[in-house]
């Protein structure tokens, strides 16, 4: 039986139509996914997000010890910030990518619910006599606000609290008698926080969010949302299958001047060859019928990779879609054709993101 949201009985409440993903029955929608979707763009849109999952790190070497373990530098992270990351194997290879935060006595990852097991397995496997513990905090609830109002929306909640002023900045506070993290996090290519908090305080933060102006946004929204973007998904559009550079993320995952880390080795041997042979690519499809999860990309008639998630972009009137791509269809304007439908569809590779806000 799929896992529920511990807002399922709300979201019911709410008209909402699911789906079942990744072993959970979320929602896809509330509405018309085109119209929740530009409610994100145009105003604030609020979302459940229980497919993610928070381990609290403690120890007075934990700082240390994530900072081996991590291909980001953690050992720089300030109270109050903090930076997305991916966890390695030996080779190089990615085992979940995450966020982590640092607070005053702990640090927190962020991650996708089905990866935690393995991400636990591999942190234990290397703690000797560090003095470091991992703990699932199995009692929170993650909700999102993203959209270009959602910091004046988040604000009336929170009249008097310093919200955080920088992406994965993050802040700890009470919020109807519980503790609350919220974290400014941009998952969608629009402004946005994340709020973990008790799941006995979030049906009422959800509702409360609505009456001060957000509305509810399903998975639907969510995957053209992040896609125009440009945000691959671990377990999508990359998997334990890849290295960082190949997933396209090494710019905002990857620090190439701190110290050891596990993989290590192998991620600076990619660096230093200047390339990787293959890599997730954006790609623009010239027709209506929507490629598949699979679909191979060919050029002259040669494959050249897989379509991994593709929607209907609501912002440019066209389809849009990621791709696992070899070397030979990297460069923007390469044009190629999908086989999906029995048919052989024109695309044509471009660079990420689909979509970029304008600030101010």
């Amino acid at each position: 039986m799929a896992r529920r949201s511990p807002l399922f009985n709300l979201h019911r409440s709410l008209g909402a139509t699911f789906q079942e993903e990744g072993g959970w029955e979320l929602p896809e929608s509330f509405q018309d996914p085109v119209q929740e979707h530009r409610v994100v763009r145009e105003t604030v849109g609020l979302l459940d997000l229980p497919l993610r999952t928070l381990i609290r790190v403690t120890g007075t070497e934990r700082t240390r010890f994530l900072n081996g373990m991590l291909t980001n530098d953690i050992a720089t992270l300030e109270a109050g910030k903090g930076c997305y990351a991916c966890m390695l194997t030996p080779q190089g290879k990615i085992l979940a990518d995450l966020e982590v935060h640092a607070f005053h006595d702990y640090h927190l990852l962020e991650l996708g619910f089905q990866w935690k097991e393995r991400a636990m397995d591999h942190l234990n496997k290397y703690v000797i006599a560090d003095d470091v513990t991992f703990e699932e905090i199995e009692e929170d609830a993650i909700i999102a606000l993203q959209g270009p109002r959602a910091r004046a929306v988040l604000g009336r909640l929170l009249p008097c609290a310093a919200l955080p002023v920088q992406e994965q900045g993050c802040v700890e506070l009470t919020l109807e008698d519980y503790l609350c993290r919220i974290i400014q996090a941009s998952i969608t290519g629009e402004e946005g926080y994340k709020l973990a908090l008790s799941v006995k305080g979030a049906d009422l933060v959800w509702r409360t969010l609505q009456e001060a102006g957000a509305t509810p946004v399903g998975m639907a929204a969510m995957n053209s949302l992040r896609l125009e973007a440009g945000i691959p998904w671990f377990g999508i559009d990359f998997d334990e299958g890849n290295f960082p550079q190949e997933a396209g993320i090494e710019d905002k995952g990857v620090s190439f001047t701190k110290g050891c880390y596990i993989g290590q080795e192998f991620v600076i041997r990619i660096a230093h060859r200047g390339h990787v042979n293959r890599r997730v690519c954006g790609l623009i499809v010239e027709d209506e019928s929507l490629p598949r999860p699979g679909d191979r990309v060919v050029r002259d008639d040669k494959e050249v990779g897989q379509i991994t998630s593709a929607a209907l972009s609501p912002t440019t009137g066209k389809i849009i879609a990621l791709g696992m791509l070899r070397r030979e269809a990297h460069e923007p304007g390469t044009v190629v054709h999908v086989e999906s439908h029995g048919e052989k569809i024109s695309a044509q590779v471009t660079s990420l993101p689909f979509y970029r806000r304008h600030d101010g």
